[in-house]
C-alpha cells in the first residue's frame, strides 16, 4: 500500500543522507537511484501518472522562475545567488 511504500521512500532518503554525509559518489548515485524508483512507486501505488506528476512540476518549476526572472529583471537586482535564493522564496 502506499503508507509502506511512504516508508521505504524514507528509509530510501535516509541511506542517501548517509552516503552524502560520507561523500561516497558511487554509493550516492546507487542510492539516489533508490530513492527516485521507490518515488516512482510511491506515486503508482498513489494511482497517479508519474509522467504526469513530473511534466506539472516542471510547468510549476517553471512558472515560478519565470515570476522570479521578471522580478528580478524589474527591480534590476544581480543574478547572485543570494538575490535568487531571496526572489525563489517570493516567488513561491
Amino acid at each position: 500500500n502506499a503508507n509502506g511504500t511512504l516508508k521505504k521512500v524514507k528509509e530510501e532518503l535516509n541511506e542517501l543522507s548517509n552516503e552524502i554525509r560520507l561523500k561516497n559518489k558511487r554509493k550516492i548515485k546507487e542510492e539516489l537511484g533508490d530513492l527516485l524508483f521507490s518515488c516512482i512507486n510511491l506515486s503508482r501505488k498513489l494511482g497517479l501518472d508519474t509522467e504526469t506528476v513530473i511534466r506539472d512540476s516542471n510547468r510549476k518549476f517553471e512558472k515560478r522562475f519565470k515570476k522570479m526572472e521578471k522580478t528580478m529583471n524589474k527591480k534590476k537586482l544581480k543574478w547572485n545567488l543570494n538575490n535568487l535564493e531571496k526572489e525563489w522564496q517570493k516567488s513561491k
